[in-house]
This record gives C-alpha cells, structure tokens and sequence, in this order.
C-alpha cells in the first residue's frame, strides 16, 4: 500500500544482501535515504512524483573515512586490513562521488547548514 515499501537487508559482514524489511511512513512525512545508493533514489523519486529534497552531505573526506574506519572497527564489520583497504578506496573515490551527486541534482550543504535548512524547510 501506500506509505509502505520493502528494502534489502545488507550484510557488510558477508557482504550480500540476506534478506529485506519493510519500512511504513505511517503519519511521518519525512523519510531520509543516505548513502551512495540514494544518489540512484533520486531519478526514481522524481519519476514516481515523490517530492524530494536532496541535499549532499559536504563534509571533509578524511573525517568521513575516519569516522567510517572507527565504526566499521567498532562493529567488527571486516577484518581491519580490509577496512583500511576499503576506506583508502573511499577517500579516494569521494571527489567523483560528489560530482556525481550534485550533476544528479543533490546540493552540498554542510551538515550544520542541513540540519539548519531540514528543521526550518
């Protein structure tokens, strides 16, 4: 129905999705995608005629990759050479990312001026 819809479950540990779960906005009117994915999202909400607001979290790489690699090591997500591979991967590939979301439409905010703009939209 309406206000409903079933995601994949991800497994970072086995890196595969392993199954899915169901998301109902029920009397919620705001719903936030994050992730490299919700740049795809985009065109899809739009096409669907879901109002969208995207807004690209613009913030420094190197602390994205360090709060990544934290959490990531924390949760006991990969062995620590493969998140130190992969979060060198990341970084490095940040810079395109970016250009690709503002192309698709997104605009870089920082995440006070997000914040900002989201609680005031």
């Amino acid at each position: 129905g309406e206000g409903r819809v079933d995601l994949p479950t991800y497994s970072i540990r086995a890196s595969r999705r392993v199954g899915t779960h169901t998301i109902e906005l029920g009397t919620h009117d705001l719903v936030m995608a994050e992730g490299i994915f919700a740049i795809d999202l985009l065109a899809h909400c739009r096409r669907a005629g879901v109002p969208v607001e995207p807004i690209y979290l613009d913030r420094s790489r190197t602390l994205v990759a360090l709060l990544r690699l934290r959490r990531d090591l924390a949760q006991h997500r990969k062995p620590p050479l493969v998140l130190l591979r992969r979060g060198l991967a990341l970084w490095r590939a940040q810079p395109a990312l970016r250009r690709r979301a503002v192309a698709a439409g997104f605009r870089p905010l920082t995440l006070r001026a997000a914040a900002a703009h989201l609680a005031h939209g």
